[in-house]
């Protein structure tokens, strides 16, 4: 299997079938890998969210099937794994590989965030809970919620806001739960009075910074249903200057081009999937 290389192109392996960091720390993990018994491990968080190119991806689904997180640093995925499957679906190019045993956790982050030809970075660790953990100390967690709304004509409500396509959210009140919030924040940005709480989504982290504090925000996703009838009312003061039902068709066609990595990537997720999430009650 050679050497790992820490800033090899994913596409630049196409001949092999996984790749894990070859080193004394994780000799285990190669010859895990050698027999085809490891499990993936993924952890990820959304970063400074731009509109998004890689997310609905393969790299993009794939990586959310195996956890709760996903990942972007200006619109570009970063995973923190222990073994990347080098497999054709998620051969994506401009995604670059990295370890922390020859690169720390900053470094990566600073250069993924600079390079505009890299589309993301899978940052291999033998312990990537504990990498991700790193991550997350240094910010101040805050909480919000939103949802997926479907109508009983098969559309979703989609929001429009400061120039991109979005779906309702916000921060959750102290005295809140998740899914109580959820359900509001989708009754006052866009009018809608009458929801059905469906099933949890995902829940998806991004970064920003506020008052010069370094914010790292947790957002839970539910799926919600309603019957359509209500007029759609955008809350301007929020920024939310129109709110339309949508079919997926004209999703896929018109917002997917203009709106967040994490949003598209939710969508995207959800599309694969929704018999199971409507199938499911909170």
């Amino acid at each position: 299997m050679g050497d790992f290389h820490p800033e090899a192109q994913v596409n630049g392996f196409a001949g092999c079938n996984f790749i894990a960091l070859i080193s004394k720390r994780n000799s285990a993990i190669c010859k895990a890998v050698l027999v085809f018994t490891i499990t993936l491990q993924t952890y990820g968080i959304f970063l400074g969210l731009q509109p998004g190119n890689l997310s609905g991806s393969k790299i993009g689904t794939e990586f959310m099937e195996k956890t709760k997180y996903s990942a972007y640093i200006n619109d570009k995925l970063i995973c923190f794994t222990d073994v990347y499957s080098s497999q054709s679906e998620l051969d994506i190019p401009g995604v670059r590989l990295f370890s922390d045993a020859t690169h720390s956790l900053d470094e990566v982050i600073r250069k993924l965030s600079k390079r505009e030809d890299w589309t993301g970075v899978i940052y291999i660790s033998a312990s990537p809970k504990r990498a991700w953990d790193e991550f997350v100390s240094r910010y101040t967690l805050q909480e919000a919620a939103g949802g997926l709304v479907k109508n009983e004509m098969g559309e979703y409500l989609i929001i429009y806001r400061k120039g991109r396509w979005d779906l309702p959210k916000g921060k959750i009140d102290y005295d809140e739960n998740p899914a109580d919030a959820a359900l509001r924040e989708v009754k006052e940005e866009c009018g809608v009075e009458n929801l059905e709480l469906g099933s949890l989504i995902l829940t998806s982290f991004h970064t920003y910074t506020e008052k010069n504090k370094d914010i790292l925000k947790k957002t839970h996703w539910y799926m919600m249903k309603s019957s359509g009838e209500d007029k759609l009312i955008p809350q301007l003061e929020e920024g939310i200057e129109k709110v339309e039902w949508m079919s997926e068709l004209r999703i896929k066609s018109e917002v997917y081009s203009n709106t967040f990595g994490s949003i598209k990537n939710l969508l995207s997720y959800y599309f694969d999937r929704q018999d199971l999430f409507e199938s499911n009650k909170a």
